[in-house]
C-alpha cells in the first residue's frame, strides 16, 4: 500500500526535519518577542500573555511538539 520509503518516517521525515527546527526556533523568538513586549507594558490588558496566557501555553507546545518531531525524524535518519 505504502512505498517503501515512507514506511517508518523514512523520506517524509527526512525532507520535513529541517522544516521542524525552523518551526520550533520561529516559535522561540515569537516566545521572547511576546517576554519583551510584556515587560514594557504598564497596562496588564495591553500585553500579549498577561491577558491571554493560553496564547503563550499554545505556542509553547507547538514548539516542543516541533521539537520533539525534529528529533524524532533525525533519529529515523541515522537508523538508515
Amino acid at each position: 500500500m505504502w512505498p517503501d520509503a515512507l514506511v517508518g518516517g523514512g523520506l517524509l521525515l527526512a525532507r520535513l526535519r529541517g522544516w521542524f527546527l525552523l518551526g520550533a526556533v520561529v516559535l522561540c523568538i515569537l516566545l521572547f518577542a511576546g517576554l519583551v513586549h510584556d515587560f514594557s507594558q504598564t497596562d496588564p490588558e495591553a500585553s500579549w500573555f498577561t491577558a491571554r496566557p493560553a496564547l503563550a501555553g499554545a505556542l509553547l507546545a507547538a514548539g516542543y511538539v516541533c521539537m520533539v518531531l525534529y528529533r524524532i525524524a533525525a533519529s529515523r535518519r541515522r537508523d538508515e
